[in-house]
């Protein structure tokens, strides 16, 4: 892999989000703690949900993982907030959907989505990216 390839992948949304991740910490009396855990590459998070009623009143995570998970997760975090669990559940899939199917995919994505349009052609950093996203669609 060339360093044109590094460079699109690793655009500076996903950097910064990296290196300053929404709601990154430890939050042990939340509502719901859900653990996502990849064990082909060892990309593991605890997403902590506070919920209210039926919605997600906010949203952190804590662990480790490459660049990508770590960015991912973080944009997650940020899009969960105020979502009704079903609504999260929605996202997620339709995040999900997105990030496989690319411009074929019927979903209206957020601009906050489109950094992570370089996975595609990264199929090795696809699960990276899909890690608590998928997490949360199926554990939700």
């Amino acid at each position: 892999m060339d360093q044109e390839e590094l460079n699109k992948l690793y655009d500076d949304s996903i950097l910064q989000e990296n290196r300053q991740p929404y709601h990154y910490g430890k939050m042990p009396d939340a509502d719901l703690t859900l653990e996502a855990y990849n064990p082909i590459c060892g990309d593991q998070f605890k997403l902590f949900l506070y919920t209210d009623e039926d919605s997600i009143k906010t949203a952190y995570f804590h662990g480790y993982g490459c660049a990508v998970s770590k960015a991912s997760t973080s944009v997650l975090t940020r899009e969960l907030e105020g979502c009704t669990i079903e609504e999260a559940k929605a996202k997620c899939r339709d995040f999900l959907n997105w990030l496989s199917e690319g411009e074929g995919a019927k979903v209206n994505a957020p601009n906050s989505w489109e950094s992570f349009a370089a996975v595609r052609d990264f199929p090795g950093r696809l699960s990276c990216a899909q890690l608590a996203w998928e997490t949360i669609a199926k554990e939700l």
